[in-house]
């Protein structure tokens, strides 16, 4: 209440009480608040030490967002040294408890080599194939599709880089839609359609994607 505000004058400094003390009796949640406090300065002055140790705190009572974000800082380097190998390790453990943004960011890391990490095409979309698994995960998706229509551990397959895109839009990845944006309007895997390819451009538009706006223009929107 009192970070929100909520029927009280917001004060930081007595939420921050009251998070220490509940992230003290083990409250993985209160560890959460905590961490984004320090790391967006809300409040009190950036501390990204101070995010990450709580990050780790909340991490070691099995809180699936806190391992997934220490993944993140290493794969990053935010608020500690990048590193890849560390960020895979927090990734795993993430998507050992079903996160599935971290198995696509496995992927990713994969797919482009990265960090002392060889690149190993079969590896990255056997991540993606996981993280898509639960139809809920539009950039792993978007990024699967992308695999297949380039043939990257895989012989092209535009049937299925059209199935994952559509999923991907449908979900509102904007890559995805400018990806079938573009199918449409030059005619690869369907029948060229700029009524259709203007619809995905539109949408992508929408969400603020640059490129789409850029070939409205050119279409005539």
């Amino acid at each position: 209440m009192y970070e929100k505000g909520k029927g009280i004058t917001q004060n930081y400094r007595q939420a921050i009480q009251w998070y220490k003390s509940s992230a003290e009796n083990g409250n993985w949640s209160a560890m959460l608040r905590l961490a984004n406090i320090y790391m967006e300065g809300n409040g009190v002055t950036v501390d990204n030490a101070q995010g990450i140790s709580w990050y780790r705190k909340a991490a070691d009572k099995g809180s699936t967002i806190a391992i997934f974000n220490v993944g993140l800082f290493y794969d990053n380097g935010i608020g500690v040294p990048q590193n890849t190998l560390l960020a895979l390790e927090w990734y795993n453990k993430a998507a050992q408890k079903g996160d599935d943004e971290a198995k696509n960011n496995i992927a990713l890391i994969y797919e482009n080599g990265k960090g002392g990490v060889p690149q190993d095409y079969a590896k990255a979309i056997e991540w993606y194939k996981k993280a898509v698994e639960d139809n809920d995960e539009s950039a792993a998706m978007f990024n699967l599709g992308a695999m297949y229509a380039q043939g990257h551990g895989t012989t092209i397959d535009n049937a299925s880089a059209f199935k994952w895109f559509k999923r991907s839009a449908e979900l509102g990845n904007v890559g995805a839609m400018f990806a079938l944006g573009r199918w449409y309007e030059i005619g690869v895997y369907v029948e060229k359609n700029l009524e259709a390819a203007k619809k995905y451009y539109h949408e992508a538009a929408l969400k603020g994607d640059n490129n789409s706006m850029a070939r409205l223009q050119i279409l005539g929107n």
